[in-house]
Parts: C-alpha cells; structure tokens; sequence
C-alpha cells in the first residue's frame, strides 16, 4: 500500500512539473506582418561534395502574423557553378514557409511545401529538390535584430535527387543550402 501511495505522488509531482513547464512554453511570433523579402549574395549548394554557388539569391513571402512566413518563392540569379568552371542553370517553383520554433529564441525551421520543387541542372546533372519536406529544427536564424539591419542566416538539409550522371553523385542523398539574407523590412523581429 505505502509503495502504491509513493507511486502517485511521484505521478502527481511529474505532471504538475510538466504542466508548470508546458505553460511557461511560448509560441514565436514573427512581426510585423505583411510582406517580406530578402537577398543573399552567393548562396551556396553542396551536394555531396559538390559545390555549387550562385552570384545572389532572393526569398519572397508574407508574415502571417503568426509564427509563420509563408508563401516565400526562391529565385536564384547570376552565375551559378562549381567553382565557376561548371554551370548550372537553377529554377524553382512552388513554395516555402519558414515557421518560428517555440520557446528558441530568434530560430526557425523551413518547410518545402507540396508542389515545391528546385532543379540545379548543367550538361552533366540534374539535381532536384522536391517538397514536400520538413527541414532539421532550427536552421534558420535571425540575427541583427533592432540594429536596422537584420540577417536571416540559412544552413538547411534537404533530401535531393540526381536525375543526371553519376559524376554528380549518387542517385539520392543529402544537400545543404547555406546563405546569409539580408532582410527588409529591417524592423522584422522573431518574439515570444
């Protein structure tokens, strides 16, 4: 009986704790709303040991208000290559939303929706990034916020297929996307 009486006040203590720690859990928000862009100068590819770098990159979409932007299109411009030797024509199409984490400050985790697709392509490869894909938690971040000049910092993983020759990798595996965007407007903040 003494054991069974222990048990529950062990039961009761765990959940108020969990409770206690749930309330004090915020959702991120990310203000002010309304529209949002964003450009980078040479965002960076690697798949599998290939890098490949463009001269800039942009982000467009909308702040819902809410922990979300959403809505955002990636376009890439200028030379885009390995080392400026091979190049690479990039399209993009479909969206992205970035969604701020709750209770990490300042972090956000991006998300490929359906339709989103990305192809890196040269004479030799077809690299393909197809949405829908939920990204590792916390590979976006906000830094420089209240200084006027924010940057979004981008060091994302995506699943990636090659459609083209094994030269350029195997038929599927990981590709990272780094880039430091900068942001407008410049008063974007992430806050609890």
């Amino acid at each position: 009986m003494k054991a069974r009486v222990k048990l529950a006040g062990l039961l009761a203590v765990a959940i108020v704790a969990m409770a206690a720690l749930a309330g004090n859990a915020q959702a991120q928000s990310i203000n002010p709303s309304g529209p949002m862009s964003a450009v980078a100068d040479f965002p960076f590819f690697d798949y599998e040991g290939v890098p490949i770098i463009c001269d800039s990159g942009t982000l467009a979409g909308t702040v819902d208000g809410g922990d979300r932007i959403s809505d955002l299109a990636a376009e890439f411009f200028g030379n885009c290559g390995v080392a400026g030797v091979l190049p690479y024509d990039v399209a993009c199409q479909g969206a992205i939303t970035l969604i701020a984490q709750e209770a990490r400050g300042n972090t956000g985790t991006l998300e490929l929706n359906e339709g989103f697709r990305c192809e890196w392509t040269s004479d030799l490869c077809v690299l393909s990034i197809d949405g829908p894909q939920t990204t590792q938690d916390g590979n976006t971040t906000l830094t420089g916020e209240g200084s006027g000049d924010p940057k979004l910092e981008v060091d994302a993983d995506f699943h990636v297929i090659n459609h083209g020759s094994d030269i350029c990798g195997p038929p599927s595996g990981t590709g990272s996307f780094t880039a430091e965007y900068d942001v407008a407007p410049t008063n974007i903040s992430i806050d609890p």
